[in-house]
């Protein structure tokens, strides 16, 4: 209802939707997880007060969780506890250089796609430095998620 454009499609789902929330609730026995990266785009009738008894709120990894991601990727290669060490100290600076303009827009794949690439230059010998940061990151930037106001 929120944007005029809404089809016939969408306002049938919203239907097809209440009822089977509707449905559940007088069951009593289950419980519906709905998830979306696109609350907004719902019909408020789905999101009104009382439809649900939680909402969370499950944001994009911070810079914390960035690196965490970049040492299970590691984990599993046969490289010195040293080179793990300076490779997880350049991509946090890389990561914390970059914070605002790119890195903490990714979402939870985007992020270990970018990590995967980072390990993947380290298991094949490779120093990860910004210079070799960059351009992946730029590269992974292009295909990003596109995100609404």
């Amino acid at each position: 209802r929120e944007t005029p454009g809404i089809g016939m499609e969408s306002r049938m789902l919203t239907t097809a939707m209440l009822t089977a929330i509707n449905d559940l609730r007088r069951a009593k026995r289950s419980c519906f997880f709905l998830a979306t990266n696109r609350l907004r785009a719902f019909d408020s009738a789905i999101t009104r007060p009382g439809r649900f008894d939680m909402q969370l709120f499950v944001g994009t990894p911070n810079l914390s969780s960035r690196v965490i991601q970049l040492r299970q990727k590691m984990a599993s290669l046969a490289l010195d506890d040293e080179v793990k060490h300076r490779t997880e100290v350049s991509y946090k600076e890389f990561l914390e250089k970059v914070w605002t303009e790119d890195a903490m827009f990714m979402n939870y794949l985007e992020g270990m796609q970018f990590a995967t690439a980072c390990a993947n230059v380290v298991a094949h010998g490779g120093e990860l430095t910004d210079d070799i940061m960059a351009p992946i990151l730029k590269q992974q930037a292009s295909v990003m998620t596109v995100r609404g106001p």
